[in-house]
Formats: C-alpha cells, sequence, structure tokens
C-alpha cells in the first residue's frame, strides 16, 4: 500500500467515526448519517448546477439518492418524502451557511414535521382495485434507472414513471390476481398501466402529486 493510499484510508476511518443526527420524516425520529464528503459533494454539484442541463433529472434525484443510502448508518428504510429534509439538514452542518439560510432552512424542516403522515390511498374501478404508496429509496433508484434510458420529455414516459414509483398493487376483485408495482420489473407493468382505466392512472398521480406537495416542494442553495 502507498503512502497516499493509506493516508487516504486513514481519512476514511475517520470518516466513519463521524456522525451527524438528521430528523428522517418516514422513521420520525433521528438517523445516524456519515458527513458528505468532498467527492459527493462535487457530484452533487455537478448533477444539480454543473452544466444547466442535468439539473432536476431523473439522473440528479438518482445521484442524491445514493448519496443518501451510502451515508445511512443505520438500518432504517429510507423514502423519497425523507429526501429533501435530510438535504436540507446537511446544509445546516454546514458551519459557512448564512444566517437568513439557516433560518429559511429551519423553517422549511419544521414545515416538513408539522405534516400528518400520509394516509393509505387507494381507488376502486371497473372492477380492479388500486393501492398507492411512498416508494423507497432503494425503489425510486430502479424506476429512475429504468427509465433514464428512456426519452423522459415525453409526456407518456413521465407518467408512465410515476404510476408505476406511487402504485403498490393492482387487484382484479373477481378473481384476486394482483401485482405488485414495487417487486416486479418497469417493463413489465408499463402494459399493466397501458390497460388500466384512466380513473386509476389519474389518481396514482394525483397521488404522486399530493406526496410532492407535501415534502419535495422546498428549495435550497446546493450542498
Amino acid at each position: 500500500m502507498s503512502e497516499y493510499q493509506n493516508f487516504i484510508g486513514q481519512l476514511e476511518e475517520i470518516n466513519k467515526s463521524a456522525v451527524v443526527d438528521i430528523w428522517v420524516p418516514s422513521a420520525k425520529r433521528k438517523v445516524k448519517f456519515k458527513p458528505m464528503n468532498a467527492l459527493q459533494q462535487q457530484n452533487l454539484i455537478s448533477f444539480i448546477i454543473g452544466d444547466g442541463v442535468k439539473s432536476n433529472t431523473i439522473e440528479a434525484l438518482n445521484c442524491v439518492n445514493k448519496i443518501l443510502l451510502e451515508n445511512c448508518i443505520e438500518e432504517v428504510e429510507l423514502y423519497v418524502i425523507d429526501r429533501e429534509a435530510i438535504i436540507l439538514q446537511y446544509r445546516l452542518n454546514d458551519s459557512e451557511i448564512e444566517a437568513a439560510e439557516k433560518k429559511n432552512i429551519t423553517s422549511g424542516i419544521d414545515y416538513i414535521k408539522k405534516q400528518k403522515e400520509p394516509t393509505q390511498s387507494h381507488i376502486e374501478c371497473n372492477g380492479i382495485r388500486a393501492h398507492f404508496t411512498i416508494p423507497t429509496i432503494k425503489r425510486d433508484i430502479a424506476v429512475n434507472s429504468y427509465f433514464s434510458q428512456s426519452d423522459v420529455s415525453d409526456i407518456a414516459q413521465m407518467y408512465n414513471l410515476q404510476i408505476i414509483k406511487y402504485t403498490e398493487e393492482i387487484e382484479i376483485v373477481n378473481t384476486g390476481t394482483k401485482v405488485n408495482f414495487q417487486q416486479n420489473k418497469c417493463g413489465d407493468l408499463i402494459p399493466i398501466i397501458q390497460h388500466l382505466p384512466v380513473t386509476i392512472n389519474n389518481k396514482a398521480l394525483i397521488h404522486a402529486k399530493n406526496i410532492h406537495e407535501k415534502y419535495m416542494k422546498l428549495t435550497t442553495k446546493p450542498l
């Protein structure tokens, strides 16, 4: 092992011992995370503000998602409703943060904490019952990765992405036949979406929109 590799190894050990306590909405408690390192910060900035093109794309979301999973020390399942709250709290730990921004972020976290736990959403139409959910970060990564190969500027593809993320299960009531949307491949689910009543797909999109408005509409400066 070279002198530099040994030095990097020591830095990694120091990072492992340092922890940040972050309040996670879905867990309703503080969870221990590793501090964000410089490489993660650079990757995040390159996606969010790097060239003005990748901003707000599914690639940017996956960049954030993977950082959160990598840094979470505890055995806690993270959900998409946790993402923004965690990122905001990382920003709060920046020693150079200005007072005005710190106040805005604190207000944002307080806003998220006041949100009631999302209720179970479902609908039945033409003998088909649909249950909707909040996707985990892991599921979000999987769905984003699949659709990153597609033209997400296509409105139909974006609808498919949201419906697959936020649908938990589709059931044919008379036969009891069920398909779990959280455990199956996106390519297998798209034909099912195309054969569902419009009412069910619209309900899935409304459910997704409501979740976004409650937990993911806050903004802050890049970390």
